[in-house]
């Protein structure tokens, strides 16, 4: 996970795109990924599903994969964002349309179910894998740490909404990482033309 170098209510639901507080109040799905590549190990992550067939997960984790699974299902990797550190992966698995909270601000949340903070929005500069100039992005700050896995996990607010999802554990404070601004992840997700995934191997 990457560590960003830190500077700083609207509900749309994926699916129907509606706006409002009107829609239902399910949380959403979450499932496990897997990433089998270059390594010795497999890689893990979170996915958050935002519709059936489609999963939000971090971009990270997807370096230098060969086999991508979901619950242990294939899955195909078909748009990545490496600015928002996001990933889209189709897969057969099933669940409630998300709903993304897009006015971000500090407040209580959950994170794989467990209690949790909003403690600032930022505005986060990381750098690219590879080198490079920092790139920007607008980011949550949590006053809860996350472990191996814990990448692509939704941010979740008091009535279901996704606010965000987790990206990075700090290196330097104790209990804090950060997540990627539901604002960032709509505009991902809902994208006509998303950005062509990388290469498959090592």
């Amino acid at each position: 996970m990457r560590r960003p170098l830190a500077a700083a209510a609207a509900l749309i639901t994926i699916g129907t795109v509606a706006c409002g507080d009107d829609g239902p109040r399910s949380s959403p799905a979450i499932v496990a990924v897997r990433v089998s590549g270059c390594e010795l190990r497999d890689e893990l992550a979170t996915g958050i599903v935002v519709a059936d067939g489609l999963v939000l997960t971090v971009a990270h984790v997807l370096d230098g994969r060969k086999r991508v699974s979901v619950d242990g299902t294939a899955g195909s990797v078909v748009a990545v964002d490496e600015r928002i550190d996001a990933a889209l992966i189709t897969a057969d698995v099933r669940g409630p349309a998300v709903r993304f909270d897009v006015l971000a601000r500090p407040g209580p949340v959950t994170i794989t179910g467990n209690a949790a903070s909003v403690t600032r929005v930022i505005d986060a500069d990381v750098e690219p894998r590879g080198g490079g100039e920092p790139v920007r992005r607008r980011a949550l700050v949590l006053d809860v740490p996350v472990r191996r896995g814990d990448s692509g996990a939704a941010v979740v607010g008091a009535d279901g909404a996704v606010r965000g999802m987790v990206f990075a554990v700090s290196t330097g404070q104790d209990s804090t990482s950060y997540a990627v601004d539901a604002g960032e992840l709509v505009a991902f997700v809902s994208a006509d033309r998303p950005v062509t995934p990388p290469p498959l191997g090592c």
